[in-house]
């Protein structure tokens, strides 16, 4: 009989980086935001973290930015040599940060863009590490589908059982061998067809089977001689 119907977990949300997210035009609410602007030129999300270009003024995710300048210091876009790492303009920023965007990572929850950092870190959409508390085996859940989660309750090897005949718990990995070698198991005896625990098999072998058969020839006799 298996002792735990439901395991526990231990829950660890995974972070999503900043610049791991992609935030496409659609994910825009406002219908006059520029986004041709305020895009990326490398990897043409709206641009994360902006640097701005010291010769076209275009703008760069400065993560995508450092991809591109560790290879040659010059522009991306324009071409222009050398690079100088400029932050955009204080009114460009406010209005980037201004814009309502929904959750890149499918959420539909809609916040400003300034909010978005703080939002990856609570998203419900996060993808999650499950942590067995009996085993510790860790079950990577994504969008919320526990199928994998539930598997592992049914085959984690620590989930506990009691033995139907002594009725002590064994886990998942020994519970059948003990069963099969319980000193408490029931045992028929073929001489004497007597059912008695395992662990007194060789007491009754040696000496209690004996005594029952020379007891039943008696009682045969008896039932002979008298004709009972």
């Amino acid at each position: 009989m298996r002792i735990n119907e439901h395991l526990d977990y231990k829950i660890e949300p995974i972070k999503v980086d900043f610049q791991d997210v992609f935030i496409s035009e659609d994910l825009i609410i406002q219908d006059n935001f520029k986004f041709d602007f305020f895009n990326c030129k490398i990897c043409f999300s709206v641009v994360r973290d902006p640097i701005s270009c010291n010769f076209c003024e275009d703008l760069f995710c400065s993560f995508c930015l450092d991809i591109c300048l560790n290879k040659k210091n010059r522009c991306p876009h324009c071409r222009g040599s050398p690079f100088y790492k400029r932050k955009i303009n204080k009114n460009l920023k406010n209005i980037l940060n201004e814009i309502d965007i929904k959750c890149p990572l499918f959420c539909n929850e809609i916040f400003k863009y300034k909010n978005l950092e703080k939002h990856l870190n609570l998203c419900t959409m996060l993808s999650k590490i499950y942590i067995c508390n009996l085993c510790s085996y860790h079950v990577k859940v994504e969008e919320n589908d526990l199928k994998q989660v539930k598997i592992h309750n049914d085959e984690c090897p620590e989930i506990l059982y009691k033995c139907p005949d002594c009725k002590k718990n064994f886990n998942k990995r020994v519970i059948n061998e003990h069963m099969t070698f319980c000193e408490e198991k029931l045992f028929k005896c073929l001489n004497c067809s007597l059912k008695i625990p395992k662990k007194f098999s060789n007491s009754h072998k040696e000496f209690y089977c004996k005594l029952l058969s020379e007891l039943n020839k008696k009682f045969e006799y008896f039932f002979e001689k008298y004709k009972i």
